[in-house]
């Protein structure tokens, strides 16, 4: 159900400047207004999920469009893209770029991120296929896949593409064996260690030495990936008088961006926007990205923030009702819940 995983990413991603400041990392500022923005994003989306979604009998949809004819096929090709990503190591560690943002401040790796996300959207249909066929998860198929994605995190520093992996995995096995809450809790505390850890280790052959020892891991986990959206509000907060109310500009310009290319019509999406005047390391490659409750109350708002976050449970809504017609609508579901 989509309150169930996105309550706690909303949570999580928005909180946890408020975490490092009871942590003693950091001191946390216009607490209040954050706690309000998450407070109203959570019982608009709690509203929604209660009047308007129900839940579908598991297991009741169509797998027509999967056979073994079609997951051979698949399978092939999912070998071939992990392949293809193993290729990227010795390109990057060529190439001569010391870090992440290096590599984007040059373009990036030319077609990184399409085949990863090829590479991900073909394992998830994969999977749910040799469940319903032979009952078991495939742990083959998984060890692959973390250490194709394990590897491009370790070498080339972009460590997404293993989570993602990890969170999908984890919700098809969820979705079809059920396990009980203790393990539930458990790999949840296994899958939000291996946040920093990660950080920690990527582009390890860039890296004197790794520490672990010296390094708080609870607070690291909040440091990390955790952290942007929360510390992005803060930001925006803080230069409060360098921008006004958009009322709907800046949602237009994002499908204006999405429709045209930048020189067709020149217009900046909202993270750009953000990440242009706010992001003095913008021009080292590092990307802040945004928040899309910063961007609600951008718009106008607290009123901002209740009304994105209705367009965000309508999205999640539509993607969730196909999810439980077909295996196709369901591997598009699951792909979409990390990003």
């Amino acid at each position: 159900h989509p309150f169930v995983w996105l309550a706690p990413f909303i949570v999580l991603y928005n909180v946890s400047v408020y975490i490092l400041d009871i942590l003693g990392v950091r001191e946390a500022l216009f607490i209040s207004v954050i706690f309000n923005c998450t407070y109203l994003s959570l019982s608009t989306l709690f509203l929604y999920c209660a009047f308007f979604i129900k839940n579908s009998a598991r297991n009741s949809f169509s797998y027509a469009f999967l056979n073994f004819r079609r997951v051979k096929i698949i399978g092939k090709f999912l070998t071939i893209l992990g392949f293809l990503l193993l290729c990227y190591i010795p390109l990057f560690l060529k190439s001569g770029y010391t870090s992440k943002m290096e590599t984007n401040l040059h373009g990036g790796l030319p077609g990184l991120g399409f085949i990863s996300k090829l590479f991900i959207f073909f394992y998830i249909p994969y999977i749910i296929y040799t469940i319903r066929v032979t009952g078991k998860f495939p742990i083959k198929v998984f060890i692959y896949t973390v250490l194709v994605t394990l590897s491009i995190s370790l070498f080339i520093g972009e460590r997404d593409i293993f989570l993602t992996i990890i969170l999908c995995s984890f919700l098809v096995f969820y979705y079809y064996f059920r396990p009980s809450f203790k393990k539930v809790v458990l790999i949840a505390v296994i899958c939000l260690g291996l946040v920093p850890i990660l950080g920690m280790t990527k582009q390890i052959t860039n890296k004197d030495k790794i520490d672990l020892g010296q390094v708080n891991l609870v607070a690291a986990v909040f440091q990390g990936e955790f952290f942007s959206s929360g510390h992005n509000i803060e930001v925006l907060l803080v230069n409060q008088s360098q921008w006004n109310y958009q009322y709907g500009k800046s949602l237009l310009n994002d499908i204006m961006r999405a429709l045209f290319p930048p020189m067709i019509f020149p217009v900046q999406n909202t993270t750009g926007w953000f990440n242009s005047h706010f992001n003095g390391r913008a021009y080292m490659g590092y990307g802040m990205g945004f928040s899309y409750i910063g961007e609600g109350y951008l718009q106008c708002g607290y009123c901002g923030v209740i009304i994105w976050t209705i367009f965000l449970a309508l999205i999640v809504h539509c993607l969730y009702k196909y999810s439980q017609k077909s295996v196709l609508g369901l591997s598009i579901f699951l792909f979409i819940i990390p990003k």
